[in-house]
């Protein structure tokens, strides 16, 4: 159940809807929101916050917002949590033909925002940010070469709320997933996307954490969309409490759940191929 959406946005048309995804995110939203608006300043835009009813006041804090920022709506989903929901209601709520997705812990950059939309402006369908290509890192490694940067990116990990299992994870993972699937690509759990609205007509959000952008990012290339992923610095938490286990057991449900959806793509690929 959804309440009501605050706020009035944009009211005619807009090329772009940014959506962000909140759980108890009341230290990162507003200057998130605020880097947004200048980042993201030439286009059309508007920012839909899709709150999982936050106990620490994050709803609020978007509020006061809304009165600085005419593009700015709020919608509070009373029941249903989790983020691919999240995700589904802010996609059917938004009001740009590109929608716009990333995490709101601060540690996607709002600077990298316009790039993504530069691929869609220039024929892309899909554009993501990534780790593992040339120029992107994570937990802030990119700021260093080689080892240089293995070794920022570890001190970052250890004075931040991070994980360093989940950072081995998705690294081991995601080199199984481009075997599994597709090596065209390299970051298959990037979660900081640039879509054609019309993509969704075919392809819909399947899975519950980061087996959702397995599924994307693979159906969108079985069914043929062109896609672009360009180099991404993922920053570490800063503020706030992360939502990915920290312990390798803990982790264990969701390396399941992302194997599983592997072995679905497989033999969903064959069909797309079959049917062809």
């Amino acid at each position: 159940m959804l309440a009501a959406t605050r706020g009035s946005g944009a009211r005619n048309m807009v090329e772009v809807t940014i959506i962000l995804p909140t759980f108890n995110e009341v230290l990162n939203v507003r200057p998130l929101i605020e880097e947004l608006e200048v980042a993201v300043a030439g286009w059309s835009f508007e920012i839909l916050v899709v709150d999982d009813d936050s106990p620490d006041g994050t709803s609020r804090e978007v509020e006061k917002l809304t009165e600085k920022f005419a593009n700015l709506r709020l919608i509070v989903r009373r029941s249903d949590h989790g983020l691919v929901p999240s995700l589904r209601d802010g996609i059917r709520a938004a009001r740009g033909n590109i929608v716009v997705w990333m995490d709101a812990d601060q540690s996607m950059r709002p600077a990298e925002v316009p790039q993504l939309l530069d691929a869609i402006r220039h024929g892309h369908d899909l554009a993501f940010g990534s780790r593992y290509v040339l120029g992107g890192s994570m937990k802030g490694g990119g700021e260093q070469v080689g080892w240089r940067g293995v070794v920022q990116t570890l001190r970052n990990i250890q004075r931040s709320q991070d994980s360093f299992w989940s950072v081995f994870v998705s690294l081991v993972g995601n080199m199984v997933v481009r075997f599994a699937l597709d090596r065209r690509f390299y970051d298959y759990t990037s979660g900081f996307y640039a879509v054609r609205k019309e993509v969704f007509n075919t392809i819909h959000l399947e899975g519950r954490y980061l087996d959702y952008c397995i599924s994307l990012l693979y159906k969108t290339s079985v069914h043929g969309f062109r896609i672009a992923e360009l180099p991404s610095i993922v920053l570490v938490r800063q503020l706030g409490e992360s939502k990915t286990s920290s312990g390798l057991f803990d982790l264990f449900p969701l390396i399941f759940q992302c194997f599983k959806m592997v072995r679905s793509l497989r033999r969903y690929g064959r069909a797309v191929s079959y049917d062809k």
